[in-house]
């Protein structure tokens, strides 16, 4: 684990941040191998630099996670990068390959005779707001959630998408 956004995220919060970013802002990544041992190590990397935070928000991030690292390492098959920015309630999860983006990313709709292809449908349903960043050498797929409070409710505040 190591401070800073790393490549994934950089590139998206100098372009296009999905929302105004506070000077004490915190951020870690981890880098990992395209095998399937790094979705664990991805979630607990997670659920660790979001441990102040409450459980549903947790659960929500953790299974995203795994859903977007799942898929660039069947899909991308080279080293992943997970980052993670925590500001305040909302947290940015960056997951980051080296194949760039060849075709638009959309999410699939529920298939009976498909066993998979649902995770983007997923990161769309339950985020705040998600997107890609395509960059030199690779692309990131990203997500934001907005943490709840003591009451169990989303704090009433809007997200900005650049």
């Amino acid at each position: 684990m190591t401070r800073g956004l790393g490549v994934c995220c950089d590139a998206l919060l100098r372009e296009q941040p999905p929302f105004p970013v506070s000077p004490g802002a915190q951020s870690r990544y981890l880098d990992v191998d395209p095998v399937p041992a790094s979705v664990g190590l991805a979630r607990g990397f997670v659920a660790d630099v979001l441990s102040p935070l409450d459980h549903d928000t947790r659960e929500v991030a953790l299974l995203l996670t795994s859903e977007l690292v799942t898929n660039a390492i069947l899909h991308a098959r080279t080293p992943v990068q997970v980052g993670v920015l925590l500001d305040n309630e909302q947290v940015l999860i960056c997951v980051g390959d080296r194949m760039e983006a060849s075709a638009e990313l959309v999410p699939s709709g529920h298939s009976r005779t498909r066993p998979g292809g649902r995770g983007l449908a997923l990161v769309a349903d339950l985020s705040s707001t998600w997107g890609t960043q395509s960059y030199v050498g690779g692309k990131t797929v990203w997500f934001v959630l907005t943490a709840l409070d003591a009451s169990g409710q989303e704090p009433n505040r809007s997200v900005r998408v650049g």
